[in-house]
């Protein structure tokens, strides 16, 4: 069970500091995002990267933070995650983040259903970020 201090908390099975975002179907952090959320929004993921398109990967443990919202058959999903890698010449990022109890979410979406946002406006943090 997540352990709240006001409306950040830690969440006991993943070790993850959460945040309550208004609107996001991705907090309490690790838990929110449920199974069946998680299988459907793999079924939109493309399988891969697009061949050919280049790739920018960020700084491991640094990566930015981005929310993403995905047209899913269970309506739109909003889910917060780290960027891992967006294409050069491409329109696919790969968004990763852990859910329910550890599991890991690494899909691959159109970079246009996914904003920027700062750490600290994530429903989930990763809390092994190196923070300058």
């Amino acid at each position: 069970m997540p352990v709240w201090k006001d409306l950040d908390y830690v969440d006991e099975d993943t070790n993850a500091s959460c945040r309550k975002v208004a609107g996001s179907h991705c907090h309490p952090g690790g838990s929110g995002l449920t199974e069946e959320m998680a299988a459907v929004v793999r079924g939109v993921s493309a399988p891969r990267m697009t061949p050919g398109a280049g790739v920018r990967h960020f700084p491991d443990r640094r990566e930015p933070y981005g929310r993403a919202r995905i047209p899913t058959d269970l309506g739109e999903l909003i889910i917060d995650g780290k960027v891992l890698v967006t294409e050069d010449h491409g329109p696919l990022l790969n968004l990763w983040r852990l859910y329910a109890n550890g599991p890991v979410l690494s899909i691959f979406i159109p970079k246009a259903w996914v904003h920027p946002i700062d750490r600290d406006e994530s429903a989930w943090i990763d809390v092994y970020d190196i923070l300058d």
